[in-house]
């Protein structure tokens, strides 16, 4: 009898035990950085086209002068390639054109083409084409990501992210990588790089277009006859 009383208790104890509502666990909240990157992820996937008013200013330490530049930017993802073309109409002519992993630059002016094949990814030029359109999160397979505020930038409020490169290498020329972007259209309104020899990039771009249509004829020269071709080797 008293085996069957200490088992009717036992039962009892156990089933108050499984009443008992589960403590809920709140999720841990989520990171300023995070929402930024997410909001990026979002956008790209209906990400097609962009083109944009830019000014670049290159600060070159060696002359302690600022050449300074403006003209469009054009940029479209065409399957796993991103093209770009920086028109430059100011001071003087001057299409740069990122393809199928090579910049080529005309130069009206001169006629004279220069194809640069094996472009270091860490070089600054490649660099000013981050953040157009691309995952937030692709960046953290290069790069240590931080959120190093919210600025406004043209009446815009934009998240200023530092990059820092992942490999030693691959950020060998780089000493500071800071990006201004509007994670709510997924594009850069300015972009400020660093080299670890003392030179400086700005990029600034206004008005931007987002999923336009832009001609086939943009991601190409159009040069004149005889103008020359240059090839040359970066490493």
């Amino acid at each position: 009898m008293k085996n069957i009383t200490l088992l009717c208790l036992l039962l009892l104890t156990s089933c108050r035990k499984q009443s008992q509502p589960v403590p809920v666990v709140p999720a841990p909240p989520i990171s300023e950085l995070e929402t930024v990157l997410r909001q990026m992820d979002a956008t790209a996937t209906d990400f097609r086209t962009a083109e944009a008013e830019c000014k670049w200013d290159h600060f070159i330490e060696i002359v302690n002068e600022t050449e300074k530049q403006k003209g469009q930017i054009y940029l479209r993802h065409n399957g796993s390639d991103t093209e770009v073309l920086a028109d430059v109409t100011w001071p003087a002519p001057r299409k740069v054109l990122f393809k199928s992993g090579k910049v080529s630059v005309y130069e009206p002016k001169i006629a004279q083409v220069t194809e640069f094949e094996g472009v270091p990814r860490d070089a600054a030029l490649t660099y000013l084409m981050i953040g157009f359109g691309g995952r937030g999160h692709d960046l953290l397979k290069s790069h240590k990501v931080s959120l190093a505020g919210w600025e406004t930038v043209d009446g815009v409020r934009t998240a200023k992210l530092q990059l820092t490169p992942l490999s030693p290498e691959f950020g060998s020329t780089l000493r500071e990588f800071f990006i201004w972007i509007d994670p709510q259209r997924d594009v850069p309104l300015q972009q400020q790089i660093s080299e670890t020899f003392g030179d400086k990039w700005v990029q600034h771009c206004t008005g931007f277009q987002i999923n336009g249509t832009i001609p086939e004829d943009v991601f190409g020269f159009k040069t004149r006859p005889g103008t020359e071709v240059i090839k040359r080797q970066m490493k």
